[in-house]
């Protein structure tokens, strides 16, 4: 659907006054910043990735509605089409930068906001964790044509073995999770309290993937996985540390499989300046370096 196709379905927005400008795309959607007389919306333009997940977008809005109860995400307009676009309410404020999460004031605040989501009163059964989205990505390119590169298997041996593990954890599948929780996703707003946005991956999984996603995307040295660890649990060991390194390799192999799907369904609608082969090409790269972040 295209940007006046949606303005047209709206019946709030009949005869209104509308301005609506495109915001830095995301990652795997497009999104616009809306003016409907003196109301400011975000619109988000769904992409196609969640038809190769098994995730409803009518699911998303619901938990979005949610936390938007407890001010951990802006609130959601609702309508009828839950499935081509989301619309919520324009949040103001920067979105936090890579390098500001190691800093212990933004880190706090983060661990504090993942904290909240764990524990939301979540009652359906909506589930997705790292492993389930990394081989639905998987899945997803090869359906498209673009088969995984066999270097990755040794690595997809070590994620299945992970899992193996995580299963173990009474906690595992009973908290909520983001699942996307990139700087990029998060909003430092003008009262100085974060909020994040889009929960498209979100669902029942594990909280240690939110943590992980945090440590690998922002690159954290030993010390800011400490810092990490000791914020959320209040203590960090040995077992605690593994198990982080553990599901930030599994990050990684799952930033793979997101950019090899993405590459496979830019052939149909080219995105200019993006080249996700090269970047799976270099997440590839850091792996087998034996690396577990991406700068």
């Amino acid at each position: 659907m295209t940007i006046t196709e949606i303005i047209d379905q709206i019946p709030e927005w009949k005869n209104k006054h509308i301005r609506y400008e495109p915001l830095t795309s995301g990652y795997s959607n497009i999104v616009y910043k809306i003016a409907v007389n003196d109301s400011t919306y975000a619109l988000r333009i769904n992409g196609k990735q969640n038809e190769f997940l098994g995730l409803r977008y009518a699911d998303e809005v619901a938990i979005m509605s949610l936390a938007s109860n407890y001010d951990l995400t802006p609130r959601v307009l609702e309508y009828k089409n839950r499935e081509d676009y989301l619309i919520t309410e324009f949040v103001e404020g920067p979105l936090l930068q890579e390098t500001q999460l190691s800093q212990p004031i933004y880190l706090q605040k983060v661990v504090d906001l993942l904290k909240s989501i764990h524990n939301l009163p979540y009652r359906g059964n909506r589930q997705s964790t790292q492993f389930s989205l990394t081989r639905n990505y998987l899945r997803g390119a090869e359906e498209l044509g673009l088969s995984y590169p066999s270097e990755l298997n040794e690595f997809i041996e070590k994620m299945n073995a992970i899992e193996k593990e995580r299963q173990k954890d009474p906690g595992y599948l009973k908290h909520y999770c983001h699942n996307d929780a990139f700087a990029h996703n998060i909003i430092l707003r003008p009262n100085d309290n974060v909020t994040i946005l889009d929960w498209e991956l979100s669902g029942l999984g594990d909280i240690w993937f939110d943590l992980a996603t945090v440590s690998f995307s922002c690159g954290f040295d030993k010390a800011a996985d400490e810092l990490m660890l000791n914020l959320y649990f209040g203590s960090a060991d040995e077992q605690k540390r593994q198990t982080l390194h553990d599901i930030k390799l599994v990050c990684m192999i799952r930033e793979i499989g997101w950019a090899l799907m993405h590459t496979a369904l830019n052939r149909k609608r080219p995105e200019p300046g993006t080249d996700y082969s090269d970047f799976a090409n270099s997440v590839l790269n850091r792996l087998k370096e034996g690396l577990v972040t991406l700068v």
